[in-house]
C-alpha cells in the first residue's frame, strides 16, 4: 500500500511538472532559408531542437534566399540631406537673392543706357557755378526738394542711379558709366564720396559736405541729396532735364556750358550786375 502511494505521489508530481514546462516552440521552414553550423534543426514533427534560433550564415543581416534586402548605411541620407540648418527653401531664397540682385543690376544698366542715349548724351558739360545754382546749393536738402523740376524729382525718386551719375559726369567729377555701376553697386557710399570727398559742391556753387552731415545726408535721405545736386546743374548750366530730352536755350555753347564770355560774366556779376565775393570752401551769395 505503501509503494503504491509513492508512486502515485511520483506520477502526480512527473505530471506538474511537465504541465509546468513550456510548449517546444515550433518555426515554420522557409524554402532556400540555409542555418548555421551549429544552429538549431527542425525534426520531422517541426519540434525546435537544439540552439536558440536560426543564425544568419554570412552575417549580412539576413538569411540568403530569403525576400528581406539587406540593410546598408549609406552615406548620405536623402531625408537629412537638407537638414541641420540648410533646409530646401533656405536653399531658393538664397539662389531667388542672388538672381534678384542680378537681374536688378541688368535693369538699371538698360535703363542707364536709354537714359544716357535721351539725355546725358545731349546734355552740356558744367562751365561753373551760378547765382541761381549757389543759391540752391545753400539750401538744406528738403528744401531744396521742394524747389526742383519734376524731371529731376521723378529720376531722382524713382532711377537715382541715373540720375546721379549724369550730374557726377556732366559736373566734371566722374564719367557717366563708372558713376552708375558704383551707384548700382554701392549707391549711398558712393554719394557720400561725392558730396564729401570730391568737388561737385564747390563745381555747382556750394561746399563740400564735412563728413558727420554728409554720410547723415547720403543714408538717409539720398534721393534729395541727389535731386538738390541734379536741379543745381540744370541752373548752372542753363539746360532743362525733360522726361525724354534735354530743353538748352539758344545760347548754349556747342562743346558744352555758356560760351566762356558770357560764363565769365555769369560767374562773376551774376544776375543784376553786381560782383559775388568768393571764399575758398565755396562760391558765397551777396544777401
Amino acid at each position: 500500500a505503501a509503494a503504491s502511494d509513492d508512486s502515485s505521489q511520483g506520477a502526480a508530481l512527473r505530471g506538474a511538472s511537465a504541465a509546468d514546462s513550456p510548449e517546444p516552440r515550433r518555426v515554420q521552414e522557409v524554402p532556400g532559408t540555409q542555418l548555421a553550423q551549429g544552429a538549431q534543426t527542425v525534426q520531422g514533427n517541426g519540434v525546435v531542437q537544439g540552439g536558440v534560433g536560426p543564425q544568419p550564415v554570412q552575417g549580412e543581416g539576413v538569411v540568403p534566399g530569403s525576400s528581406q534586402q539587406p540593410t546598408q548605411d549609406l552615406p548620405f541620407n536623402l531625408d537629412n540631406l537638407f537638414s541641420n540648418g540648410h533646409d530646401m527653401s533656405g536653399w531658393l531664397e538664397h539662389a531667388a537673392s542672388a538672381k534678384g540682385y542680378v537681374t536688378r543690376f541688368v535693369v538699371l544698366m538698360i535703363f542707364g543706357l536709354l537714359y544716357w542715349c535721351c539725355i546725358v548724351s545731349r546734355y552740356p558739360k558744367l562751365m561753373g557755378p551760378s547765382h541761381t545754382s549757389a543759391r540752391l546749393q545753400n539750401e538744406n536738402e528738403l528744401n531744396a526738394t521742394c524747389q526742383t523740376s519734376f524731371a529731376n524729382c521723378l529720376y531722382s525718386w524713382l532711377c537715382s542711379q541715373a540720375r546721379a551719375a549724369h550730374t557726377f559726369d556732366s559736373a566734371g567729377v566722374c564719367n557717366y558709366w563708372p558713376s552708375l555701376v558704383l551707384m548700382t553697386l554701392f549707391p549711398c557710399l558712393t554719394l557720400y564720396f561725392m558730396n564729401s570727398c570730391s568737388n561737385l559742391n564747390e563745381n555747382l556753387g556750394g561746399r563740400k559736405k564735412d563728413c558727420c552731415s554728409g554720410m547723415i545726408c547720403a543714408f538717409c535721405c539720398s534721393c534729395c541729396v541727389i535731386a538738390q545736386d541734379a536741379e543745381s546743374l540744370d541752373m548752372a548750366t542753363g539746360a532743362r532735364t525733360k522726361c525724354c530730352g534735354v530743353e538748352t536755350p539758344p545760347d548754349i555753347h556747342p562743346g558744352g556750358g555758356m560760351p566762356p564770355q558770357h560764363q565769365m560774366h555769369h560767374m562773376y556779376h551774376g544776375h543784376h550786375g553786381y560782383r559775388m565775393p568768393h571764399q575758398q570752401q565755396g562760391f558765397m551769395v551777396n544777401p
